[in-house]
């Protein structure tokens, strides 16, 4: 599993939350995590890119044998709606031209609307879902999900992730 998305959208601390059940302090990601977690018996190995600049064209490199792709949003900002929708095209792009032209992405990926803090300018996820699937002539199913990294309890995050995948 690989949690890719913009910077600064919460995507490290998310991954130190579900594995050590506690905030943290994090730093801008210049590279990857990746760390274990067990969940219901099973052990997930969670890849976690840096969504800086410069590290999307690396992220092609990361998807090879990947089986779900966690693509996070700030859902706070929603002045950064066109931003995420171009990086998840990217993914959509690397995937297709990397990993898989026969194999589509379906039921692999799920967008995941971090919220910050609640204010006037959220994304609208379904519209944004929309907008994506219209853009990048997506034909499978993109699935989407809202949770608070920072507010909601470690086993819940678990639950809203690694459950809709075992589905």
């Amino acid at each position: 599993m690989v949690f890719l998305g913009g910077d600064a959208v919460g995507k490290t601390f998310l991954l130190y939350k579900m594995k050590l059940g506690e905030h943290i302090s994090t730093i801008p990601t210049l590279g990857f995590n990746v760390e274990s977690i067990q969940y219901k018996g099973y052990n997930y190995t969670v890849w976690d890119i840096g969504g800086m600049e410069k590290m999307v064209p690396l992220w092609k490199h990361y998807l090879s044998g990947i089986e779900r792709i966690v693509f996070i949003i700030n859902g706070s900002r929603g002045n950064l709606r066109q931003y995420y929708a171009e990086l998840f095209m990217k993914v959509v792009e690397y995937y297709r031209t990397n990993v898989s032209k026969e194999q589509e992405i379906n039921d692999k990926i799920l967008i995941l609307s971090n919220i910050f803090e609640m204010n006037e300018i959220q994304i609208n996820l379904e519209e944004f879902v929309d907008d994506i699937k219209n853009k990048t002539k997506f034909l499978g199913k993109i699935s989407s999900i809202q949770c608070s990294a920072f507010k909601d309890e470690p086993e819940k995050l678990k639950i809203l992730i690694f459950d809709f995948f075992i589905k």
